[in-house]
C-alpha cells in the first residue's frame, strides 16, 4: 500500500529526489549527498505533527519518520526525470534553495511508503472542522387562551421560544397538529379531551422538548337553550330567565355591552334583570362562566318601546257639559301623546311620562266612558269605562254640620245635612279631606278627620260635577284633651309581676304613657282611645299602688289605689345535686325547695348559673359557671321581688371533674 502526499502539496514545490524500489532488480541511482542531506533534514522538521493537526496527519508523520529511519542512505535514489522540463526544475531546485524530496521506500512487508518528509499541508486543508453547534431547546411560556371548550376545535397559540420547523406538539399527552408561525408561536385546534387541566408539550425535531404543566384549562362551557321572554322595554326592569347547561356559580351575563347582575339558580337556570336601553332593537345575549367561556346568543333580546299605561283617571266622574280637570297617572306617556274621552279628543298636557292633565271634552249623554291614550309612536293603551260623565245636577246645598265640635284628634262621626247630596260627593274639613258616606240626597255621615291645631274650620260638600257647597266655621277643633281613667281589672295580682291589666277610660293616644306603681310595665299596648292592655312588672314590696296614664302637652290621669301588689313567700332551697363538678363550669344541677319562680335565677359563688329551667314551683335545674379548684361556694336562688335563699357550701369545684 502506498501512500503519497503528492496532491496535498503546493503546485510550485519541485518534484523531490525519491528512492523507488524497483521490482526486477534494478539498480537505484544514488541521490547526490546535498539532497540526501536535505532531505534528511526536512524529514526531521516534518516529524512532529502540529497541535492543530488532525490525528490522522499527525499518525501519517510519525509512520514516515519511523520509515525513514530503517532505510539506509545508499537507498535514497533521484527519480529519473521523465522530461526536460522536470531535469531543469530539478536543476534549479539543487542550484537554488533546498529542494524538499518526496521519497519513497519499501517497507519490512514489502509496501511502498513515503521516505521523505511530507508536503506543506494547507492550512484551511489541516484544520479540523468545527463541530456544529447544538439547536437550543425549545421554551413553552404561555398558552393562549389559557381555557377551551372540553369538546375541542377552538384555536390557541402556544407562545415561547426556540420552536424549530418540524416540531410536534403534545397535549395531555397527545399529539396535535400544529402550525409554526415562527419560531416563537405555534398555533393549534385543540383535542377533545375530558374536562380539567392538561400538559402542554413542545418537541423539536432533535428530540428536545419543553412541557408546561397544567397549562391549559379543559372544561365545559356555558350553553342558553332559551331565553324567556325574549322582549322587553327600553326602560329595563324585565326579569328574564335563562335556561339550559353548563352554567357556574359566579357567572356573568351581558346584554349588549352592559352587565348586569345575575340570580344563580342551578347550573341550568339563572335570572337576569334587564338594564334600560338607548331606544329599539335587538341585543345580544353572552353568559361567561368565571373560566372565561361563554355562550353568545346574537341579536336574542329585542327591547321595545313600551305602550302607555294608564293606572289612575282622577276625579272619576265629571259634568257631561265637559271642562272637568282630570289627572291621569301611568307609564310610557310621550310628549305629543293624544287622549280621547268617550272617543273625542280631549286637551292634553304631558307633565312627565308618567302623569297626564286632561281636560274633558263635551258630550251630549251621561254615564261610564272609555279613555285612550295613544302616544306618537302609534301604541294605544284603553282604560275601559275610566270615567263617568253625569247630567248637569243641582248644586248641592249644605245647611247643618252635627255636632259642630270635636277633639284635634279627630276620629269623630258626625252628620252633614242639607239637599242635592250626590252619591258619589266628597266632603272636606278646612283643607283635609273626610271619609264619607252617602246616606240620602239629604244626609252625609262623616268622620272628622285629625287636624293640626285647634280652631274653626269650614267643611265644604262637593258633587261629582266639581259644585261644591260650604259653610265658613262650622266646625271647631278643641284642644288635645286630657285622658281619663275609669277602671283597672283585675285588681290585684304577685309582687312577682307578670298580672296582664286592662285600663278602660277615655281619650288614651298611641303616644301616651302609663305607669303601674310609678313603674312603667313589661309590655304596653294602646287598643283604642278607651282602652289600654298592660303587663305589671315586678315589685319588691307588697301594697296597693296607683295607675297612671298620660300623655304629652297633656295633664296625667291618675286612679289612686286601683292596683295591689300581693307578697308571695321567699323561695327555700331543700338540696342541690350534684353537689360537686369541674372547675370548667357546665355541670347539671338540680336545686330543689319551695316557692320557686319562672323568673328565679341560681347563683353559684355569686356568679350566674346558665340556661336556668323552672320544672315545676320546687324544682329548678341549670348548669354552672366556672370556678376555682376545690373550692366550696354557696348556692342562692333569687325571685324577682329581691327575695332569696342561701345554701352555705353546698356546692365544690372539684379539679378531678374537669
Amino acid at each position: 500500500m502506498t501512500e503519497s502526499n503528492e496532491d496535498k502539496a503546493p503546485t510550485s514545490a519541485p518534484r523531490a529526489v525519491v528512492a523507488e524500489a524497483s521490482n526486477d532488480g534494478e539498480k537505484a541511482a544514488v541521490a547526490p549527498e546535498p539532497a540526501k542531506a536535505a532531505a534528511a533534514e526536512h524529514v526531521a522538521e516534518a516529524a512532529p505533527a502540529p497541535e492543530d493537526a488532525p490525528a490522522e496527519s499527525a499518525s501519517l508523520a510519525a509512520r514516515t519518520d519511523a520509515v525513514a529511519a530503517e532505510v539506509p542512505e545508499e537507498a535514497i535514489v533521484a527519480e529519473p526525470s521523465t522530461d526536460a522540463d522536470a531535469a531543469e526544475a530539478f536543476a534549479e531546485t539543487a542550484a537554488g534553495e533546498p529542494a524538499t524530496p518526496a521519497a519513497e521506500v519499501t517497507s519490512a512487508d514489502g509496501e511502498a511508503v513515503s521516505a521523505g518528509p511530507p508536503a506543506e499541508v494547507d492550512e484551511k486543508t489541516a484544520e479540523p472542522e468545527p463541530e456544529p453547534e447544538p439547536l437550543p431547546k425549545p421554551c413553552v411560556a404561555l398558552i393562549e387562551p389559557a381555557c377551551v371548550a372540553s369538546y375541542g376545535g377552538a384555536v390557541i397559540k402556544i407562545l415561547g421560544a426556540d420552536f424549530i420547523d418540524g416540531c410536534t406538539l403534545r397535549i395531555g399527552g397527545q399529539e396535535v397538529a400544529c402550525r409554526r408561525a415562527s419560531a416563537t408561536r405555534l398555533e393549534a385546534i385543540a383535542p377533545q379531551l375530558p374536562a380539567g387541566d392538561v400538559d402542554v408539550e413542545v418537541v423539536n425535531p432533535d428530540g428536545q422538548s419543553d412541557c408546561l404543566a397544567r397549562a391549559l384549562k379543559l372544561a365545559v362551557p356555558p350553553a342558553v337553550g332559551e331565553l324567556a321572554p325574549s322582549l322587553g322595554s327600553v326602560n329595563g326592569g324585565t326579569e328574564i330567565v335563562l335556561t339550559g347547561f353548563g352554567f357556574a356559580a359566579g357567572c356573568t351575563v351581558h346584554l349588549g355591552a352592559v352587565a348586569v347582575d345575575v340570580v344563580f339558580e342551578s347550573e341550568t337556570r339563572i335570572r337576569v334583570v334587564t338594564p334600560p336601553h338607548a331606544g329599539e332593537g335587538s341585543v345580544d345575549v353572552a353568559v361567561k362562566n368565571p373560566t372565561g367561556l361563554q355562550h353568545r346568543l346574537y341579536g336574542a333580546f329585542f327591547y321595545k318601546t313600551p305602550p302607555p299605561r294608564v293606572d289612575t283617571v282622577s276625579p272619576i266622574s265629571g259634568s257631561n257639559a265637559g271642562g272637568s280637570h282630570l289627572t291621569v297617572l301611568g307609564a310610557d306617556f310621550s310628549e305629543g301623546c293624544e287622549v280621547t274621552i268617550c272617543g273625542l279628543p280631549a286637551v292634553v298636557e304631558v307633565r312627565s311620562s308618567s302623569e297626564l292633565s286632561v281636560t274633558t271634552p263635551e258630550v251630549a249623554r251621561d254615564g261610564l266612558v272609555d279613555l285612550r291614550v295613544q302616544n306618537r309612536d302609534g301604541q294605544i293603551c284603553l282604560a275601559e269605562k275610566a270615567f263617568r260623565y253625569i247630567a248637569p245636577l243641582p248644586p248641592p246645598v249644605l245647611t247643618t254640620v252635627s255636632p259642630a265640635a270635636g277633639s284635634v284628634l279627630g276620629g269623630l262621626k258626625i252628620g252633614l245635612f242639607g239637599d242635592d247630596f250626590h252619591e258619589d260627593c266628597t266632603a272636606r274639613f278646612g283643607t283635609i279631606a273626610a271619609a264619607t258616606r252617602f246616606l240620602t240626597r239629604k244626609q252625609l255621615e262623616v268622620v272628622v278627620p285629625a287636624s293640626p291645631a285647634a280652631g274653626p274650620v269650614s267643611v265644604a260638600v262637593t258633587n261629582p260635577d266639581g259644585v261644591t257647597a260650604t259653610i265658613e266655621s262650622a266646625f271647631t277643633y278643641e284642644a288635645r284633651p286630657a285622658p281619663a281613667i275609669t277602671s283597672v281589672s283585675p285588681a290585684f295580682g304577685p309582687s312577682t309581676g307578670g298580672t296582664k291589666l286592662v285600663i278602660e277610660g277615655r281619650n288614651f293616644t298611641k303616644d301616651c304613657l302609663v305607669y303601674i306603681g310609678r313603674e312603667y310595665p313589661k309590655d304596653l299596648v294602646v287598643k283604642s282611645a278607651t282602652e289600654i292592655h298592660a303587663v305589671t312588672a315586678p315589685r319588691k314590696t307588697a301594697g296597693v299602688v296607683d295607675v297612671e296614664v298620660g300623655g304629652p302637652d297633656v295633664p296625667r290621669a291618675i286612679l289612686k289605689n286601683a292596683f295591689r301588689y300581693d307578697a308571695i313567700p321567699a323561695p327555700t332551697i331543700t338540696s342541690v345535686s350534684p353537689n360537686r363538678g369541674g372547675i370548667g363550669g357546665g355541670t347539671e344541677i338540680t336545686v330543689t325547695g319551695q316557692n320557686l319562680l319562672k323568673e328565679t335565677v341560681i347563683l353559684v359563688d355569686g356568679k350566674p348559673a346558665k340556661y336556668v329551667k323552672l320544672i315545676d314551683k320546687t324544682t329548678l335545674e341549670a348548669k354552672t359557671p366556672p370556678g376555682e379548684a376545690n373550692k366550696m361556694v354557696d348556692v342562692v336562688v333569687r325571685n324577682p321581688d329581691g327575695k332569696e335563699a342561701v345554701q352555705k357550701r353546698a356546692y365544690l369545684y372539684d379539679p378531678r371533674y374537669g
